[in-house]
């Protein structure tokens, strides 16, 4: 049984069951699987926790989630899938409990790798995922090339994601304009929505994340991966 830990932001977590729910091959209820949800919305900021540098900060954040982790496997749950790109810095603090978890992350890079390796991808995320180097490295491990955003372009990202997507506003056309101006420019081959509040925003603006599509979404990722995990496991 799949256990997801959510609420990081509780509309991405919305979004990422909705995924699952649509890439499920299924005719009835009893084909879809079974699930349990903890929405830990009350988590301390993933990126604040980060860019403090505090150690009993950070620790906290990984003590939760590991408690949750634990609480979803003693539910039932086989796998966890945690709908937040930036968590999975914490995830990587972890012991025992991290062998349980699709981790986003790499799923990503895979799903990158078979599709280019020899791309130019740029990086939309939050300041603390950027400091994690969490996708630079792992997509340069693999010879990729990773742009980052200037420092005007990457304040224009977490004001997106921080004053409009979290806070149920909607982004303006102008602001991601500007955005998907300086990536495409920079002659990037792809951009890669680092943040689940970006991947709401790929609902919003009707980016496309398809295969062929410009943007990558590691959330949309991460629910083919379950289904795919659950699809193997009803053989």
């Amino acid at each position: 049984m799949l256990g997801i830990i959510g609420g990081m932001g509780p509309m991405s977590s919305s979004l990422f069951y909705s995924m699952i729910t649509e890439k499920t091959p299924a005719e009835g209820d009893q084909d879809h699987m079974d699930l349990i949800m903890l929405s830990h919305a009350s988590m301390p900021d993933r990126t604040e926790a980060i860019l403090s540098g505090d150690r009993l900060k950070i620790e906290k954040v990984r003590d939760l989630l590991a408690s949750d982790i634990e609480k979803l496997l003693k539910a039932g749950a086989d796998n966890i899938a945690i709908a937040c790109n930036t968590a999975h810095y914490f995830v990587d603090l972890l012991g025992e409990e991290k062998k349980h978890v699709i981790h986003m992350v790499k799923e990503t890079v895979r799903a990158v790798e078979e599709r280019d390796s020899h791309v130019k991808t740029a990086l939309l995320a939050t300041d603390g995922t950027i400091k994690t180097r969490l996708y630079q490295s792992a997509l340069e491990d693999r010879g990729m090339e990773v742009f980052l955003p200037s420092d005007t372009c990457q304040r224009k990202i977490m004001s997106a994601i921080y004053d409009c997507v979290k806070r149920g506003r909607p982004i303006p056309q102008n602001l991601w304009e500007d955005i998907h101006r300086e990536i495409t420019d920079s002659g990037c081959d792809h951009a890669l929505l680092g943040c689940t509040e970006l991947s709401i925003a790929a609902v919003e603006l009707s980016l496309d994340i398809s295969r062929e599509g410009f943007y990558i979404d590691p959330l949309d990722i991460l629910a083919e991966r379950c289904v795919e995990i659950y699809k193997e496991k009803a053989k």
